[in-house]
């Protein structure tokens, strides 16, 4: 009994001792969550561009810098196309806004009628409740717009730091991969390196499948509203 006691005092240590090191890191992660995300997705697009920045320097015999930095600015363009294809959708929804206002007034006089034939109240009291509402959300409006900058800024200040750790990464990626190899000793290096190559081709046809399934559904989606005769389908199918 003395004898299988010692392992089993290790067992409940080791436990106890994983247990700590993953609610610690869980706890660091929503700390430190505004510096790991941008490392996060940087680290994603990284590795979707890796195939890309080594072909420019294997073929092209571009420096690390100049692939690095062109294989964000093809990423970059690829977001602008996608930003583009919106943008041009929404602005010609703009211009239909007077149609759209024409048939918002319409309802709302047809349901002004009905509120006043089924619940008895007349115009002039549904005047005064849309006007105490209305007084209501113009207090918040300051409110809301100082929310909407934060979150607009944020936004950019995400894209940016997200752009810049992916150049980083890219550039300097093999100095990362000898830090990993060097962690562990010399005779595993064979396979430290196996094992992030793993990583890489793993997370590479998860995300390329992924961009795949979101470019079908668009697809399937764009062609089904087309046929239905809707005018934005580009825009709802994008969505």
């Amino acid at each position: 009994m003395a004898i299988a006691k010692v392992p089993l005092n290790n067992f409940y240590k080791n436990l106890a001792t994983g247990l700590f090191i993953l609610i610690a890191t869980g706890y660091l992660a929503i700390l430190l969550k505004e510096i790991l995300s941008p490392l996060l997705f940087a680290f994603l697009f990284a590795v979707l561009l890796l195939p890309i920045a080594g072909f420019l320097e294997r073929r092209l015999l571009l420096p690390r810098s100049a692939a690095s930095g062109l294989s964000v600015m093809i990423l970059i363009i690829f977001m602008g196309l996608i930003l583009y294809l919106v943008g041009s959708q929404l602005s010609n929804l703009s211009n239909d806004w007077p149609l759209f206002k024409e048939h918002l007034h319409l309802s709302l006089t047809n349901l002004q009628k009905w509120v006043s034939n089924r619940l008895g109240i007349n115009s002039a009291k549904q005047l005064d409740l849309a006007s105490e509402a209305t007084s209501k959300v113009l207090s918040s409006t300051t409110f809301v717009l100082g929310a909407t900058v934060l979150s607009v800024s944020s936004i950019l200040l995400f894209l940016v730091f997200t752009l810049i750790n992916t150049f980083l990464l890219l550039f300097y990626r093999r100095l990362m991969v000898k830090f990993l190899i060097q962690l562990f000793k010399e005779q595993n290096n064979v396979i430290i390196y196996e094992i992030i190559t793993e990583v890489q081709y793993i997370i590479r046809r998860f995300i390329t499948g992924l961009l795949l399934e979101m470019a079908i559904v668009s697809g399937i989606c764009f062609g089904a509203l087309s046929m239905l005769g809707v005018k934005y389908a580009i825009l709802l199918g994008l969505l």
